[in-house]
């Protein structure tokens, strides 16, 4: 066990030590149980085919607003809380850095906010009942500090509400946790990927893998026209609610007319005009070229795309 100064978030030393380890905010993605990624996307951060995300708005937000909340659970609770300086390594890989040290105990405390729609996702205050992802995020963060016991989460909802919850140390869960995130690591160093994913970082993996195609017609096993069967089953749905939402969309546009805003009991809808700005039109500059006779000195090669067209045999 050890401990190394925590780098500043988005510094060229976070971004490093990010592309070379697991930590907290990864043991929901690389168990499969995270809403925001999947773990292709962290197992393309750990070859370096992709950058480490340095923050969203809400992210960036939620940095600004942790000692305010922090400060403001120790009141609430009577406690002491220290921001923590330090990231802690179980092992090699393995790590950990969490907002707060609860003084005079063996607790830590993490900070977090959440907007007024995700307040369903969140229990009764002082309950365990928080989102499975930050459930997970504790206990990582418990089992890389020695010693600790509980984490208490703090969550400052719709920027107005604060809720706390506890997560005790499960040893259970943190011995599945241990060993699910030492294979992932042994595997992304190891050139492994995980099972494919929806997400970008996945897709961009297999377009580097095989950029372009050799010709061959390939007779589909019957595993891979299932795949392909659920692909067209989930792409018509898509679909079908895509023209729903553009139907209910024009309606809205309809009833709004040149209003700029409204709301009801449960939503609120804007319709407001942007800024104008001014564009370039490329066309005009791309036929102003050519009559010049000078669009070979502005042509460039590009390689060709390589589409995925999935349908069903007999289709035009």
């Amino acid at each position: 066990m050890r401990r190394t100064t925590s780098p500043a978030p988005g510094s060229p030393a976070w971004i490093e030590q990010r592309r070379h380890g697991i930590f907290a905010t990864d043991a929901a993605v690389v168990t499969g149980r995270s809403p925001f990624d999947g773990p292709f996307t962290k197992f393309a951060e750990l070859q370096g085919t992709t950058a480490p995300k340095i923050a969203t708005d809400a992210m960036e937000w939620g940095v600004l607003l942790q000692p305010v909340v922090g400060q403001a659970w120790a009141r609430k609770h009577g406690k002491k809380v220290r921001a923590c300086p330090w990231t802690y390594w179980l092992e090699d890989g393995i790590g950990s850095h969490y907002d707060f040290d609860v003084v005079g105990t063996h607790d830590i405390l993490e900070v977090k906010t959440a907007s007024a729609y995700a307040q369903r996702d969140w229990g009764e205050e002082g309950t365990d009942q928080v989102p499975e992802a930050y459930a997970i995020q504790c206990q990582h963060e418990i089992m890389c500090r020695p010693g600790i016991e509980r984490c208490h989460l703090a969550v400052l909802i719709g920027g107005q509400k604060l809720r706390s919850y506890v997560v005790e140390r499960d040893d259970e869960m943190i011995e599945d946790l241990l060993r699910i995130e030492r294979r992932f690591l042994a595997n992304a160093r190891a050139g492994i990927a995980p099972e494919m994913d929806g997400s970008e970082a996945a897709t961009n993996y297999l377009r580097g893998l095989s950029p372009r195609d050799n010709g061959e017609r390939w007779d589909l096993p019957e595993t891979v026209e299932e795949i392909a069967t659920a692909y067209l089953a989930a792409a018509a749905s898509v679909e079908s609610a895509e023209e729903q939402k553009a139907s209910a969309g024009n309606k809205l546009r309809e009833a709004m007319g040149d209003r700029a805003s409204g709301a009801g009991k449960l939503v609120k809808v804007s319709y407001k005009t942007g800024k104008d700005r001014d564009v370039v039109d490329y066309k005009a500059i791309a036929q102003a070229v050519e009559y010049l006779g000078l669009t070979s000195h502005y042509t460039t090669t590009m390689p060709g795309n390589r589409p995925l067209i999935v349908s069903l045999l007999g289709d035009a």
